[in-house]
């Protein structure tokens, strides 16, 4: 076999490990060639197959292959680290020397490289510079010693280093086929998994396909080096502590299954590695998530300004923005390659977009501290345009849930092709590995990128830049539903059913259309039911949550009154307070969201016991040293449980008070109770 079609076997070994699928299409992307050259390798794979006495490929419905052998046996036909008969490329080489230093536990000579690559000696010492350089990227350094090479540097840098490399078909085959490689068994593999399985559903948190499989090398390499007495330095600092929890789950069915002992230094390395993968969707929380709410809204309403478009009502929108924000916003490289074609073909069609992105960028690329690139501001286009579309087509709507093998970015562009042409409500968007989990009821229809096995819905498999042969097939399986359940709309006692109600109705002294609407209504939503938001709203969370004329003589004191009732509720802890505090001082006052109006928040990991809020106006206004928007008369405490919960009432908070007539009454108005029928009433209307 020629190199491509050794690398396709190794993929499909690769996706037959980690119990994935895999297309025709996708070997297209990935290699880079036209089908028929694709189908050509896979010709030559099958003879070379059946040449070994081994079952040929099998091919299923939507160019779906699978390998029907147990990929250690076909794995085994590839060669015994056969760099000789397979001839690496020097990146390939480069990454397989590094490879090689690295993980060594003392030193590697240059002639031993150069025995396992089968290469000359002189070629190792004129690869070293380039491998040098690798290594400097990561914060390590190769020495040169009397013995050999060895690395020196930190183990935390070694593992995310080792992470990457792990990605690469040639080193993933060296370490299959060397014995003294790995320490793991297929069993090992299979429980490593359903433990990364567990730590999802435990944290709500659901990584891609990619990430899932990163997260397995990461902890395969843990398991390794701990074996090997390599441990995560000791005055390694915790970033995250928002994957703290999950951090420790993990360790803990590790620790259970693998004898390992328990060292705190590992769990935070582990808590910032999982921050740092990609997620469909997570549910974890932390200052800087809350900051990146504040400052994505804000960021919102200058698009919709810029481009006429009504935006700041889409929570859906700001809920995404917020999420791909967090998983944008990484302080550990981990090597993810971007879907260049894709994000050409974004950019080039929406230039309008991507110059009103890059006039109102400013607020996040202060927040990060950097230039935001232009990958990051195509990514960002791709949910603008998704809110463009969603906000074009309005209309009837049945529940689909997604299941997509990409990451967010690539599910919400097809999720705005889809919408541009049917009617969806999005229950969810999950990576191929969690349905197997999922509660799908009220779901209407599957829709997957990637063939699955699915009997529990309806579902249908659609390529993810979404052909014209694919919306013809969907076309037709809604009609199928629609028939469906106009059937069920039609059904003759659900008419008598009404009629009765009619009837009754007609004979009382009241508003008799707005009774028959409101029962209708009821019975509507009974028969057919939408999926209930878990988002609480303003007026739920301000009942009974509001003082007036509260007298502070600085803005620390008007943190803790607004505060107070929660706290002497059990909303909150009293270290929630200070810490609300501390970070206003430590970073400015961003929870001042507009004219005389502040939110003070924090991580619900800082003593957030239930969901709350509490808003107070001051007597006398007071300064947060605000440049625009003091000084503030308003002090809205919120208290926080985790991501999500409260994003619908900051939302709606923060689109009110962009209503100069909202702000104007609340400041109008002499009681509690006159404030909280005015924010009723406005936001009913949102």
């Amino acid at each position: 076999m020629n190199k491509r079609t050794r690398e396709i076997v190794l993929w499909l070994l690769e996706k037959k490990q980690y119990q994935q699928t895999c297309n025709i299409a996708e070997l297209m992307r990935k290699f880079k060639v036209s089908e028929r050259t694709i189908r050509y390798d896979l010709d030559e794979i099958v003879d070379f197959l059946l040449a070994n006495k081994c079952q040929p490929l099998q091919f299923k419905d939507h160019g779906q292959i699978e390998l029907n052998d147990d990929y250690e046996k076909i794995g085994a036909l590839l060669g015994q680290n056969d760099f000789y008969s397979f001839k690496l490329s020097k990146e390939e080489r480069i990454d397989m020397i590094a490879y090689l230093i690295v993980n060594t536990n003392d030193h590697i000579t240059l002639q031993q490289l150069a025995d396992i690559l089968f290469v000359s000696r002189s070629t190792i010492i004129h690869d070293l510079d380039d491998v040098r350089s690798m290594m400097s990227d990561h914060n390590l350094e190769i020495v040169s010693l009397r013995k050999g090479l060895r690395v020196h540097g930190k183990e935390s840098s070694r593992r995310i280093l080792l992470m990457y490399l792990l990605r690469k078909p040639y080193i993933q085959q060296y370490r299959l086929d060397d014995a003294n490689a790995s320490i793991f068994e297929v069993q090992d593999l299979d429980i490593l998994r359903e433990i990364i399985k567990d730590g999802e559903i435990e944290g709500k948190r659901f990584l891609t396909d990619g990430s899932f499989a990163d997260l397995l090398k990461y902890l395969m390499i843990s398991i390794e080096r701990h074996h090997h007495h390599q441990f995560v330095e000791i005055d390694y600092a915790l970033n995250h502590s928002s994957m703290q929890n999950m951090a420790s789950h993990l360790m803990e069915k590790m620790d259970n299954y693998f004898g390992l002992e328990y060292r705190l230094q590992e769990e935070y390395l582990l808590s910032d590695i999982l921050y740092n993968l990609h997620y469909l969707s997570r549910n974890d929380t932390d200052e800087a998530m809350m900051q990146i709410q504040v400052i994505s809204k804000q960021f919102i309403d200058a698009l919709a300004k810029d481009l006429n478009v009504n935006l700041t009502n889409d929570f859906q929108f700001y809920q995404n923005l917020t999420n791909h924000l967090q998983s944008t916003f990484k302080d550990i490289d981990m090597g993810y390659a971007n879907e260049i074609e894709l994000l050409d073909e974004v950019v080039k069609k929406n230039r309008l977009v991507v110059e009103a992105i890059e006039k109102n960028i400013t607020p996040l690329e202060r927040y990060v501290n950097r230039k935001i690139n232009k990958d990051e501001i195509a990514y960002i286009t791709i949910h603008v345009c998704a809110a463009i579309e969603r906000n074009k087509y309005q209309g009837q709507q049945f529940t689909i849930l997604l299941v997509c093998n990409s990451g967010v970015g690539t599910s919400q562009l097809l999720l705005s092709r889809l919408k541009k042409y049917f009617q969806f409500y999005v229950a969810d968007v999950l990576p191929v590995h969690a349905l197997m989990t999922y509660d799908i009821t009220g779901i209407d229809l599957i829709i997957s990128t990637v063939p699955i096995k699915e009997e529990r819905c309806d579902s249908i498999i659609l390529h993810p830049y979404l052909t014209d042969e694919d919306c013809i097939l969907l076309g037709e399986k809604l009609e199928v539903m629609k028939s469906k359940l106009n059937r069920v709309n039609t059904n003759p006692s659900f008419q008598r059913l009404q009629t009765m109600i009619a009837n009754s109705i007609a004979k009382s002294p009241l508003d008799k259309d707005e009774i028959y609407k409101n029962i209708i209504k009821d019975l509507s939503s009974h028969f057919f039911p939408i999926a209930p938001s878990d988002k609480a709203t303003l007026r739920e969370l301000l009942s009974a949550h509001i003082q007036v004329d509260v007298e502070c003589k600085d803005w620390k004191e008007a943190v803790e009154k607004s505060a107070l009732p929660l706290l002497e509720e059990g909303y909150l802890t009293e270290g929630y307070i200070q810490q609300m505090i501390r970070n206003i001082e430590q970073m400015g006052p961003y929870i001042v969201l507009a004219q005389g109006f502040a939110l003070p928040h924090e991580a619900p990991d800082m003593g957030g016991k239930k969901l709350g809020m509490n808003l107070i106006r001051l007597k006398e206004p007071v300064s947060f040293h605000s440049q625009f928007y003091d000084p503030v008369e308003f002090v809205c405490t919120l208290s926080t449980i985790d991501k999500d919960s409260h994003l619908k009432a900051m939302f709606h908070l923060m689109n009110l008070l962009s209503k100069v007539d909202f702000c104007e009454n609340i400041r109008k108005v002499k009681t509690a109770e006159e404030i909280y029928q005015i924010i009723y009433e406005y936001e009913a209307i949102l």
